[in-house]
């Protein structure tokens, strides 16, 4: 029971809410709400044995026995499933807020901090600041809370029943958390949550699937299931049965006729394993299908039906993709892969098509066509670096016209293929200048003009709002020529021209360089200087020719008149 002293605050209306909208057996339930009769707020939960914190201080002294750590573990981590799945984040996981009952039963309470995602935007300042700082996840001062940072703090506690006390963060960098006195598999989960790269952590699905929690989840359930029988249901037994179409089922059925009920798992004549909760024969609640080894799905049904999300994961060449669809309509919603969710138009044989978009850390980072899991057409795609690439895309490469808008407010606009800058291409330089022509592997090679623009700081503000507006128009509108014709304007007004062979951007090899005041420099140029044999003009009258050494004069071979002497 929580009595609120002072005037009810924002977060302990946050936990009313978030209690009303979770019914889960391993978080906290909402018996009633009032107010007493000094006006207090009067929040009244479940009544446990006591919290997990008396538990962690008596470990460094008396260490936990493997199968009483993951017998709380994997209660908590199924508290989480259930938030999670639900779109919550707890907020403030500690052991503090982690209940046991004298049953061994574990529980998630204190809910004022939690999260929810889908409002997580417009109560952004609601939740600044919350939570237990020693519990944070090393990036979420930058990324605020999230899935990925809440399996870094489930970690940590972790660590304190496994030990007692926190890591430090040279264990915690250097991975030295591990210990003999647990199996190599405890040890290495642990390392799995304790990553300081939140794309790496598992999600709280992965977790539970994990083959050290899958079967402990089994084992605890079927000592439960046996528990129940022997104590509170004499028409449930746990037994095997076996159907004349080969099908196999484990668990709790109705004693006379042998029908599921209860906790369970049924083999089909396939191998297909079907986990969960029956009633009558139905599954009804929380479910898991494995179909093999890299292939499951998991979600909720009722009367055996799949109702909301549906949670499919298969295992592609080393890593997880987890496909999250809707019953109703049948239709993939999103894939989360490596951290990433993706959302698909359609699905084929768990290959999104169609229009995609991918999420990270709630910032897009690709819209546009895929064709069996790989873009395909025309696309935007923001890079690990900040850049941003729009245009066409094959195979899962750019490859076609696009632009690419450089963190720096550099602009290019030209060909590319193999995911580089190779054909004919402009480019903008955020120091006013412009070049076009060859480009191979990014770089400008072959014929190509550079002009170093004359341009006001208020006209090249104006240029620089011009490409952060066309940058949000949408991908047909970015791509059409006349908006790049009012940024690549060849015909502006310029200081220096230099036009003909380049050589990795360097204005090398034969050429010409010219200026406002109707100079010009015809001949051999080796990074933007003179080198080799030039002639100079001016106002297209030459005046002279000679050898040139990075930019200096070396040797006259005729003059016209001594004008450039002067």
């Amino acid at each position: 029971m929580k009595i609120i002293k002072e005037k009810a605050e924002e977060t302990h209306l946050n936990e009313v809410n978030v209690l009303i909208n979770l019914d889960s057996p391993h978080v906290v339930s909402l018996e009633e709400t009032f107010f007493n009769t000094s006006q207090q707020l009067v929040i009244v939960t479940e009544l446990a044995y006591q919290s997990l914190r008396q538990t962690v201080r008596e470990v460094r002294e008396s260490p936990l026995d493997e199968e009483v750590i993951l017998n709380y573990f994997i209660q908590i981590c199924q508290g989480l499933f259930d938030m999670h799945s639900r779109k919550f984040i707890h907020g403030d996981l500690k052991p503090d807020n982690i209940l046991i009952f004298l049953d061994q039963t574990v529980k998630l309470c204190d809910l004022g901090c939690a999260i929810n995602k889908n409002q997580q935007k417009q109560n952004q300042k609601q939740f600044e600041g919350t939570g237990t700082r020693i519990y944070w996840a090393p990036e979420i001062r930058q990324t605020g809370a999230t899935f990925e940072s809440e399996i870094f703090t489930l970690g940590l506690v972790l660590h304190e029943l496994m030990y007692g006390f926190l890591p430090s963060q040279d264990q915690i960098i250097f991975r030295s958390t591990v210990s003999s006195l647990y199996s190599n598999e405890l040890n290495q989960l642990l390392l799995k949550l304790l990553q300081i790269d939140p794309l790496r952590r598992p999600t709280i699905f992965e977790l539970l699937s994990d083959d050290l929690l899958f079967y402990h989840q089994q084992k605890r359930a079927f000592d439960l299931a046996e528990i129940q029988f022997e104590y509170e249901y004499s028409e449930i037994q746990v037994n095997w049965v076996y159907y004349q179409n080969k099908d196999q089922y484990f668990g709790q059925v109705h004693k006379d006729s042998q029908i599921p009920h209860g906790y369970g798992l049924k083999i089909k004549d396939n191998d297909l394993k079907i986990i969960g909760v029956w009633v009558n024969g139905l599954i009804n609640g929380p479910f898991l299908v494995v179909y093999d080894q890299n292939k499951s799905k998991e979600g909720i049904c009722i009367d055996g039906v799949p109702h909301g999300e549906v949670l499919y994961k298969e295992k592609r060449q080393g890593q997880i993709a987890e496909n999250f669809t809707k019953q109703d309509d049948d239709m993939i919603l999103a894939v989360r892969d490596n951290g990433k969710i993706i959302s698909a138009s359609e699905y084929k044989d768990c290959l999104p098509n169609g229009q995609v978009l991918i999420q990270h850390q709630d910032q897009i980072i690709f819209d546009g066509q895929y064709k069996n899991g790989k873009a395909y057409g025309k696309g935007m795609q923001i890079t690990s670096n900040g850049c941003r690439y729009v245009g066409h895309f094959e195979n899962d490469v750019k490859s076609g016209f696009g632009l690419y808008y450089y963190s720096n407010g550099n602009i290019h606009a030209g060909m590319w293929s193999n995911n580089e800058q190779n054909g004919f291409g402009n480019r903008r330089y955020n120091e006013g200048q412009i070049i076009r022509g060859q480009c191979i592997n990014q770089k400008f090679t072959g014929q190509c003009t550079l002009l170093v623009l004359k341009e006001t700081p208020r006209q090249s503000d104006e240029i620089l709002m011009q490409i952060n507006e066309l940058s949000l128009k949408p991908i047909e509108e970015q791509l059409n020529p006349e908006a790049l014709s009012k940024i690549f304007k060849f015909e502006s007004p310029y200081h220096l021209k230099f036009s003909g062979d380049f050589v990795k951007d360097k204005f090398t090899g034969l050429g010409e360089m010219s200026n406002d005041k109707g100079e010009k420099w015809v001949g051999e140029f080796e990074n933007f200087k003179q080198n080799g044999f030039c002639s100079y003009q001016k106002d297209d009258v030459v005046y002279f020719q000679g050898y040139w050494k990075d930019g200096q004069f070396v040797e006259e071979t005729n003059f016209q008149n001594d004008y450039y002497r002067r």
